[in-house]
């Protein structure tokens, strides 16, 4: 078996058909879906029974603990060459299967393909990659420190050798509110080489509702996005080779600013955040190693 496509599902009963039929329907025999449950309370778990005794597709059921809890679990029975991601609201392109799994027999360590965000208020994005093929980690490393633009945070849209998972116990930390992909990332990165970016784009990213991460107060939001941004800057400038000082120190900057602003443009909606982290940020102005201009900058232009 090549590919295991897992899929968390968490009180997603209005869209699950919509999401797993458009695997079903174009799953050949070297491929399995597991389907885990995280204790959905609307009768997801009711939906799901019928697709367990379909071939080639696995149902578990667990108390509810997060998408990260639902992921490892799937890690843990899945029996893929390979192993990929998907959320329980989004859709697989029709030709992706076709397209993507003869890059398999190429046997590299890391594919990473192109999606399709669809918003709420029906607009859309393509989020696309050049068809490129890495012959070492420094060299993708390199263009990423570079470029910054190689879609690296989801889980969703990569296939990962399933070995190398399982010989270094890669899994997904349960204990953050976000950016627990990016961490499985950052992990998995330090023992590959070979990676190919793509053209294919896999699934449609569907915003079903209004209701996200951005629309709820998280205690610590600038301490966990500053950890995440360490853990970023940590993993490429350790596996970046040829990449220059100047590049190197703009690529922490840039990382680093992107960060500030996020949180920045969290406070309108969110004043306790405000509270907590404007003080955070302020008091980098006091490092004599953190980018103050740049800081300056981006709180004057807030008026703050």
């Amino acid at each position: 078996m090549k590919l295991s496509l897992i899929i968390p599902t968490y009180n997603c009963r209005e869209y699950l058909d919509e999401c797993l039929m458009s695997v079903i329907n174009r799953m050949t025999d070297d491929i399995e879906l597991i389907a885990v449950d995280d204790g959905s309370d609307d009768g997801t778990l009711d939906l799901l029974a019928p697709y367990k005794d379909m071939e080639n597709v696995k149902v578990i059921a667990l108390e509810h603990r997060g998408a990260s809890h639902a992921r490892n679990a799937g890690l843990d029975i899945a029996e893929g060459s390979y192993v990929t991601f998907m959320d329980c609201d989004d859709t697989l392109c029709e030709d992706f299967f076709k397209n993507s799994l003869p890059l398999i027999d190429r046997e590299l360590d890391l594919y990473i393909f192109g999606f399709v965000r669809r918003y709420f208020d029906g607009k859309k994005k393509v989020q696309s990659l050049d068809n490129r093929e890495y012959e070492n980690i420094s060299a993708f490393s390199d263009d990423f420190v570079r470029k910054g633009q190689m879609l690296i945070y989801s889980a969703c849209n990569k296939f990962y050798r399933r070995d190398v998972i399982e010989e270094n116990n890669i899994r997904f930390d349960e204990s953050y509110a976000f950016g627990e992909d990016r961490l499985f990332n950052y992990s998995y990165l330090k023992y590959i080489d070979k990676i190919m970016t793509s053209d294919i784009i896999m699934f449609n990213y569907n915003q079903r509702s209004l209701t996200s991460m951005s629309t709820k107060t998280v205690p610590g939001y600038f301490d966990l996005a500053k950890m995440l941004h360490d853990k970023k800057v940590k993993c490429f400038l350790e596996l970046s080779k040829g990449t220059t000082e100047e590049e190197r120190k703009s690529f922490v900057e840039n990382d680093l600013m992107v960060e500030i602003k996020m949180t920045i443009d969290r406070f309108d909606e969110h004043p306790n955040e405000k509270e907590e982290n404007l003080p955070k940020i302020i008091d980098m102005l006091n490092d004599d190693n953190a980018p103050r201009d740049s800081i300056k900058k981006i709180l004057q232009e807030n008026n703050l």
